[in-house]
């Protein structure tokens, strides 16, 4: 499935569509994509519908690594930034080994741990096409 995003706000709604179609079948998602190419605002509108709360502060983990948020439902949502870590064992510092099993889960930067992905994750691809548009793809298929 691929979508084409115009500006941040349409980000952010194609977020909040994935979690709608997604979740609670699969619960990790793993955002794929350089530098500003729209992970965050993807993240910001996922999170937000599934918190139900539309003005919620969402911001991009990388220097906490980790945010935490409740849903509607009372499920821990993780954010993950793990684009600082050096390799998979750091991860579990993180606690990943309970995100997987226990949170609904966004990883940004996953490469780092394609060893311990689970299968039934969701991949979402993001691409700068130009200063204002993204190509969002969505695909269940492993990395």
């Amino acid at each position: 499935m691929q979508y084409i995003a115009k500006s941040q706000s349409e980000t952010e709604e194609i977020g909040a569509e994935i979690a709608r179609k997604y979740v609670p079948a699969n619960k990790v998602f793993l955002l794929n994509g350089n530098l500003g190419a729209g992970k965050t605002a993807f993240a910001r509108g996922f999170i937000r519908e599934l918190t139900g709360d539309n003005n919620l502060s969402v911001s991009s983990p990388t220097f906490v690594l980790s945010n935490s948020y409740n849903s509607k439902d009372n499920i821990e949502i993780r954010h993950l930034d793990l684009y600082r870590l050096k390799n998979t064992e750091d991860a579990y510092d993180l606690d990943i080994e309970n995100a997987f099993e226990e949170c609904i889960t966004l990883i940004e930067w996953p490469d780092i741990i394609n060893s311990i992905i689970p299968e039934n994750s969701i991949q979402i691809n993001f691409e700068r096409v130009s200063d204002d548009e993204r190509k969002i793809t969505v695909s269940s298929q492993p990395f």
